[in-house]
């Protein structure tokens, strides 16, 4: 019903009567303003005046399912939300209703989480209301040999979505990051349950720092607000996102990864670079050379040797070049 309201108020571009919306919806005069007064306790500002009605001054920016629905570009993704002022974390979220039968391309989102978390079990600093907190429920039946390339999907389409509403200049960190410049912008989890050798479910968890002021942040990570020192439309950059997810998702499934793991390769700026990694208590170092067909990071040792890095954390970044 609050979804409805909203957009009445937001295609009248104005005042319109509270006789009006009733007869629109089908309710009393009073149960209008009971549902006004549950969108101003939202966030909502809405004016009313006697023989005028109500008008709508102002819009929170929170990632209600009537905020987000209207923008999308989508045929699946985002089709289904489900909002949370405050959750442990999005992606148990996600799993709880997965095990209730939730629906392919189902989208879970909260202002605040008090456990979320990034890859290796590190905790994800989320303040209220100032960053994209979400996971996206997929069930793609593909062979699980393909997990591991899944977050690329993700990467590429948060990426490009940010790029194109920011024109800031963002890019891609194996196997998972966003970074503006050497900061840390998003990070990008994936966990998934599998069935027979193909995966039955994959939950994409996305965490960005939006509009968070840069004395919130620890050194080495970065918000939009913090690089450019103007606000954005979470709303607006999570539909985007899903469209350019959804995009990337059916080509994998239609051409397969290899066109997806180009596109990444070109968002990426490791090659040519000496790398510190940082894997099983074991610390590699080596020049980067090429992104394996798995997904797995190529390395040229100092010993002339290639090693193919499945997984592990890169600590820090040095100018060089491949011999």
């Amino acid at each position: 019903m609050k979804s409805r309201i909203i957009h009445i108020l937001k295609k009248a571009h104005g005042f319109v009567s509270g006789q009006e919306i009733g007869h629109e919806l089908g309710l009393s005069r009073a149960a209008v303003w009971k549902a006004v007064t549950e969108l101003r306790r939202c966030g909502y500002t809405i004016k009313a005046l006697p023989r005028k009605g109500y008008s709508l001054e102002e819009s929170p920016d929170k990632l209600y399912s009537w905020e987000i629905q209207p923008e999308l570009k989508t045929k699946c993704f985002g089709r289904s939300i489900v909002h949370e002022e405050a959750v442990g974390s999005t992606m148990d979220l996600a799993a709880l209703y997965a095990d209730r039968g939730a629906e392919h391309g189902s989208l879970f989102c909260a202002e605040t989480q008090t456990r979320g978390r990034g890859r290796l079990g590190r905790q994800w600093s989320s303040p209220c209301g100032e960053g994209i907190y979400a996971s996206l429920l997929l069930r793609p039946g593909i062979p699980l040999i393909g997990s591991p390339k899944m977050v690329f999907v993700a990467g590429v389409a948060l990426c490009d979505a940010v790029s194109s509403l920011t024109g800031l200049d963002v890019h891609i960190k194996w196997p998972n990051d966003l970074l503006l410049g050497t900061k840390k912008l998003a990070g990008i989890l994936t966990e998934l349950r599998a069935e027979s050798g193909r995966i039955e479910r994959l939950i994409i968890g996305i965490g960005m720092n939006v509009n968070t002021p840069k004395k919130e942040l620890p050194p080495q990570a970065t918000s939009l607000f913090a690089e450019s020192g103007k606000k954005y439309s979470r709303v607006r950059i999570l539909s985007d996102f899903l469209f350019c997810c959804e995009r990337q998702y059916e080509r994998v499934l239609k051409e397969g990864f290899d066109p997806l793991l180009l596109d990444w390769k070109k968002r990426c700026r490791l090659w040519g670079e000496r790398v510190v990694v940082e894997m099983d208590k074991v610390s590699l170092q080596g020049v980067v050379t090429d992104l394996a067909s798995d997904g797995g990071l190529i390395m040229k040792m100092d010993d002339g040797r290639e090693k193919k890095i499945v997984t592990g954390d890169i600590l820090r970044l040095r100018k060089s070049h491949v011999n």
